[in-house]
């Protein structure tokens, strides 16, 4: 099973194949303190501007149908959808997808692509990001293949009387969000207008994950990972930094308490600083802006701090994984803003294997973090420079350097 997803890629299928024509096409969400939620896709092409057989009438956000009826917890309904505006008769389809469990849908639609993401932030906090794009594929195009359509022909479409919106209704307590309006508590994205003004900026509503009602006031807490089992070699370091706030799951967790924590899951340069200024800069850490990306206020404090600099580390490259060499060198800095002086041993450096393939601007920083117990290599004696780290090993690196447990010796 497979949604596409919720993108001007989509939208603008239906849009083209109408031509000559006017459509109104809506895509709402609703996310329930309950976990439950619902995805609604309506589509609809005014009949008394294009011939009604002609027409794309059954553009929906979901390609197999079948396959969600089969998913756990889904159910799917569509109907036919029929109503006047202005006189003009709308003609299309509506399909409702309904779900039991909000992060169990959006990891089995959006598992492989990623480009829907909802994003524990912590501190019982939730983010849901949803791309749009100004790239569109006509109807002649491969699937694989786009062109860009001039706004003009999207301004043409609007004084038609055209409409493309994404909306979002939600009982939890929304604490940012970047839509154009809010409409008895519906935040609302004018897609079409964004088009036509060219921004194509990802939308975003940030939450806490907690229940509105006053009977139903527990907010759902993690108390253990599904993934991390006592047995798991960083389990220690793991629930560490989760007790003292510094780390947290990657999904809502259940009634029970259970989340998962992916220990293998790659780092992002982002992720990282996030930990980084967490433990050592926080005073650096400004609110977020509207319209901001999540990891924005991190990058500022960890430049502004001297934990990294722009010339080093470019804002582009934020949602990159972090190698093992470039970790070095910011967890040297975290270190030293600690109140550390971290001197080098004599001879530490014929204690790395591979150290030659280390880039010459990081040696400096591996060494320092091999000499004080911040870092080790595997069991062939290799640092593996460029690496990527998973979140296991991050929880281990943070716990030494902040000395929330013992750092091993390299002798």
């Amino acid at each position: 099973m497979k949604l596409k997803r919720v993108s001007v890629v989509l939208l603008m299928v239906m849009l083209i194949t109408t031509l000559t024509g006017c459509v109104q096409f809506e895509i709402g969400l609703e996310l329930n303190s309950d976990n439950t939620g619902k995805l609604v896709s309506s589509s609809a092409v005014n009949v008394d501007l294009v011939d009604e057989e002609d027409s794309t009438t059954n553009v929906n956000l979901v390609e197999d149908l079948d396959g969600i009826e089969n998913v756990k917890g889904v159910k799917v309904k569509r109907e036919p959808l029929e109503y006047q505006v202005d006189g003009d008769t709308y003609k299309g389809e509506k399909v409702e997808i309904s779900f039991d469990n909000t992060v169990d849908f959006f990891k089995e639609a959006y598992s492989e692509s990623g480009e829907v993401k909802l994003i524990d932030l912590g501190n019982g906090k939730m983010r849901l990001e949803v791309p749009f794009e100004e790239e569109v594929a006509s109807e002649s195009d491969t699937e694989d293949e786009g062109e860009d359509i001039d706004f003009d022909f999207y301004s043409m479409i609007k004084g038609f009387g055209g409409r493309i919106q994404f909306t979002i209704k939600t009982d939890y307590k929304v604490t940012k969000h970047n839509a154009d309006k809010v409409e008895n508590g519906v935040y609302i994205w004018d897609i079409l207008n964004r088009i036509v003004s060219g921004n194509t900026e990802t939308a975003f509503i940030e939450y806490e994950n907690t229940k509105t009602s006053t009977e139903q006031s527990k907010p759902l807490v993690v108390k253990s990972f599904s993934d991390v089992s006592k047995n798991h070699w960083a389990y220690n370091d793991i629930m560490i930094l989760f007790e003292k706030g510094i780390v947290s799951g990657v999904t809502i967790p259940n009634s029970d308490g259970v989340g998962t924590y992916a220990p293998d899951g790659t780092v992002t340069l982002s992720q990282f600083l996030a930990i980084s200024t967490r433990l050592v800069a926080e005073p650096y850490i400004k609110s977020e802006n509207v319209g901001e990306i999540w990891y924005t206020q991190y990058y500022n404090a960890a430049v502004e701090s001297g934990l990294i600099s722009k010339s080093e580390f470019s804002f582009g490259a934020m949602d990159k994984g972090i190698s093992r060499e470039d970790m070095a060198h910011i967890l040297v800095k975290v270190a030293e803003k600690n109140g550390e002086i971290l001197n080098i041993k004599d001879g530490i450096k014929n204690k790395i294997k591979d150290f030659s393939s280390i880039s010459v601007e990081r040696q400096d920083a591996v060494l320092k973090a091999y000499s004080n117990g911040l870092l080790v290599g595997d069991n062939m004696g290799n640092f593996n420079p460029k690496n990527v780290l998973t979140r296991a090993q991050v929880a281990a690196v943070f716990c030494r350097v902040m000395n929330f447990t013992e750092r091993p010796v390299v002798n």
